[in-house]
């Protein structure tokens, strides 16, 4: 057991966007449970001084995908890949330091089910996640991926002269200032009236220990853009807090930018339901999609 250990510490090291959080593995045992830490650090706050929901979000999928890793690294052939993520906030996380624990409820010998927990450093459960994970088999011969649906998903941008002329752009370009330190290449393109458009340019940072843009930076900016597509419907200037995930992840990402594009479906008090899709900007390829319920109203006058 301790050369799994050693040989999972040895490939999350590689992990390059594992470490540009500051995730590190504290306990595995067998493959069926695992414990990550995050140590405080002020670049994995958001704009409104919380723990960023994409950084929360990031170490509870790679608890998870670790336990597939954990599964798979000492049986030749085998090999995973995280298909769907669902995440519940239940509490805010503020300037400390945050614990993941994953744990396995259910094994096939085609599919891995997990549940994962952040807490505080007062042992609060702050968000609660089910990763679903399908396991490949080394006599499998997978077909193509297919996308079914590739004719009628826009995968286009506004066009510049269109977003440039946009009544809000100089709120956009403040932004994307304020944003321009925490989320490097992550810039808005055009945002009004629940619809928003952002650009993640390729950056080095950003790759996991399998080479292809990590899991919890695509839920990052899947939580960013579908931020700016309900908080683009607020009266002004409040609290904008993300209450849920759903996610599926398509394929790999790797070598190109992301186009991400949310949409406002439905706003009740300040709580919007927004869908996001995030293609791969080269290949025009769908890499992720999902909703997201997102809440943004004024702070409350005492």
């Amino acid at each position: 057991m301790s050369q799994i250990v050693e040989k999972i510490q040895h490939d999350y090291g590689k992990d390059k966007w594992g470490q540009r959080l500051g995730i590190e593995i504290c306990e595995l045992i067998q493959d069926e449970s695992i414990q990550l830490v995050l140590p405080f650090r002020q670049t994995n706050m958001n704009l409104g001084g919380r723990m960023h929901g994409g950084v929360i979000a990031s170490l509870l999928v790679d608890s998870a995908k670790l336990l597939a890793h954990a599964s798979c690294i000492d049986k030749a052939g085998l090999s995973w890949r995280v298909i769907d993520f669902q995440i519940n906030y239940l509490k805010a996380g503020g300037p400390e330091p945050l614990t993941a624990v994953a744990h396995v409820t259910k094994r096939t010998r085609e599919f891995l089910f997990c549940r994962c927990e952040v807490l505080n450093s007062g042992n609060e459960v702050l968000a609660i996640s089910n990763v679903l994970i399908r396991i490949y088999s080394p006599g499998n011969i997978l077909p193509p991926t297919v996308h079914q649906q590739t004719q009628t998903l826009s995968n286009r941008l506004t066009a510049q002269e269109i977003a440039d002329a946009a009544p809000n752009k100089s709120l956009i370009t403040m932004f994307n200032q304020m944003m321009e330190p925490l989320y490097p290449g992550s810039v808005v393109h055009y945002m009004l009236d629940g619809h928003a458009e952002m650009i993640q340019h390729n950056f080095a940072d950003q790759y996991d220990f399998q080479g292809n843009i990590a899991l919890g930076q695509l839920l990052l900016f899947f939580d960013n853009v579908s931020g700016c597509s309900g908080g683009s419907l607020a009266e002004e200037m409040g609290i904008a807090v993300t209450l849920t995930i759903q996610s599926t992840f398509c394929e790999p990402s790797s070598g190109e930018n992301l186009i991400g594009i949310s949409n406002t479906y439905y706003r009740e008090d300040g709580m919007t339901h927004n869908d996001v899709k995030i293609f791969g900007e080269t290949s025009q390829r769908l890499k992720m999609f999902g909703t997201m319920t997102h809440l943004a109203r004024p702070f409350k006058k005492s």
